[in-house]
């Protein structure tokens, strides 16, 4: 198809592909800001992960729950060792 230009659709990706992220995994994770529905909200290895109960400016150590293609959930483990 000549003169066919593609176009970034409305669910393309942008950016790269979000890393290796799995259930049950901990990470010590920085809350940046709060959601609609009031979780906490961070980011690690490409991913947005949002954490109930926590506030921007936490730093919690969290367990992941679910893991979507580009988002996930996780629950306080508890308080960093910092």
């Amino acid at each position: 198809m000549e003169g066919f230009e593609s176009r970034r659709g409305r669910g393309a990706r942008r950016g790269p592909p979000p890393g290796d992220l799995e259930v049950g995994e901990e990470l010590t994770l920085r809350i940046f800001g709060v959601s609609r529905r009031g979780d906490g909200v961070g980011k690690a290895k490409g991913y947005t992960i949002f954490v109930p109960n926590t506030k921007a400016g936490d730093l919690v150590r969290v367990r992941v729950t679910r893991v979507w293609s580009r988002y996930a959930t996780a629950e306080v483990v508890g308080p960093t060792e910092e």
